[in-house]
């Protein structure tokens, strides 16, 4: 956050403040508390990721060192990293932009700056779940919705578990890190209208894209089983 936007935030509460003296002292106190704690805390947890993540990958980052120092690469990823880590509130996704600077430094030119900023901006707006949801197609197997569901209970009783995949799985396929593809030789036995909405997503197949392989490998999304 620049600072012409940190004093309009305080600008702001002032003028909460005024209005609801209590309620306005109240979001002063967490917006404090939020500035001057909880963002130092998260990059001082970061640092200590990326320090660790940076000495698993030692060898393989000195070799790159010609080509860190010649490009703008790491500074313009780092800057873009560290805005998102103030604003991250999951821990997991703090440790992955640690990784993903570090892998991004070690890998060099064998995954295009274009990509690893895609990857850093495609992860600020994932959840831990969507990641978690990526990670059933990691291994590359083609995953047809209705394997990712509940097998017991009527399909009427789907709505709920199914509509949180829709949400992510849409996501995921909005960023380009999935694609739906062919169901040949996956059967699908379906009950009620074939074309209720549920019936119609049960059936669906998805995969996971190159880049989506890319984004995994960078952020050290894990694998997940059915």
């Amino acid at each position: 956050m620049s600072e012409e936007e940190r004093d309009i935030v305080k600008r702001g509460l002032r003028t909460v403040i005024a209005a609801v003296p209590t309620v306005g002292g109240f979001f002063a106190q967490a917006w404090s508390e939020y500035e001057g704690y909880v963002q130092s805390k998260r990059l001082d947890e970061f640092f200590d990721e990326l320090a660790k993540q940076c000495k698993q990958l030692q060898e393989r980052i000195q070799k790159m060192e010609e080509y860190i120092k010649g490009s703008s690469e790491i500074p313009t990823l780092m800057e873009r990293i560290i805005y998102n880590v103030e604003r991250e509130t999951s821990q997991g996704k703090r440790r992955m932009y640690a990784e993903a600077l570090a892998k991004s430094a070690a890998v060099g030119p064998e995954i295009s700056f274009d990509q690893k900023l895609t990857s850093i901006d495609t992860l600020d707006v994932l959840t831990e779940t969507d990641i978690k949801v990526l990670g059933y197609f990691a291994p590359g197997y083609r995953i047809q919705v209705s394997q990712m569901l509940p097998s017991a209970g009527p399909w009427n009783q789907l709505a709920e578990p199914l509509g949180k995949l829709v949400v992510s799985i849409s996501k995921l396929e909005s960023r380009g890190l999935l694609s739906q593809t062919s169901s040949a030789n996956i059967v699908f036995g379906f009950e009620g209208d074939a074309d209720h909405w549920v019936n119609r997503w049960r059936r669906k197949t998805f995969e996971i894209t190159p880049f989506g392989k890319t984004f995994v490998e960078l952020v050290g999304a894990k694998p997940e089983k059915l």
